[in-house]
C-alpha cells in the first residue's frame, strides 16, 4: 500500500488522486494539501516590480539592482515582465531570495 503525500507546508497526509494539488517549479515540486495552498503563496510569493502580478516560491526571478541589497527588486523571467539588459537572475525560494547568478544570459 502507497503511504500518501505529506504536506509541505503542515505536514499533514491527503490523498494526492483527489486533489492533484502540488506547486511545481523547474528546481523541485512541493506537494501543498488544498487547506494550505493559498496561505503558501501569499506568505512565500513576492511581488513583481513590472507587472505587480506575485511570483510564486521556488521561481526563477530577474533580479534588478538597487540601492537596498536586503529588499532586492525581483521581475519574473518572461519576456514581458523582464527586459533585455542590467539583470541578474536567481532563484527566488522560500520567501527569500536564495542565489543570484551575475553574467547569465537567458535565451
Amino acid at each position: 500500500m502507497n503511504t500518501p503525500p505529506k504536506c509541505d507546508a503542515c505536514g499533514n497526509g491527503y490523498d494526492l488522486d483527489d486533489h492533484r494539488v502540488c506547486l511545481e517549479s523547474s528546481y523541485l515540486m512541493l506537494h501543498v494539501c488544498p487547506a494550505c495552498l493559498d496561505g503558501y503563496v501569499r506568505q512565500y510569493s513576492a511581488p513583481c516590480v513590472n507587472c505587480q502580478g506575485r511570483i510564486l516560491p521556488h521561481s526563477q526571478v530577474a533580479v534588478f539592482k538597487n540601492d537596498d541589497p536586503a529588499r532586492p527588486e525581483l521581475a519574473h523571467t518572461t519576456v514581458a515582465c523582464n527586459p533585455a539588459g542590467n539583470t541578474f537572475y536567481g532563484y527566488w525560494g522560500k520567501g527569500e531570495l536564495k542565489s543570484v547568478f551575475a553574467c547569465i544570459e537567458q535565451c
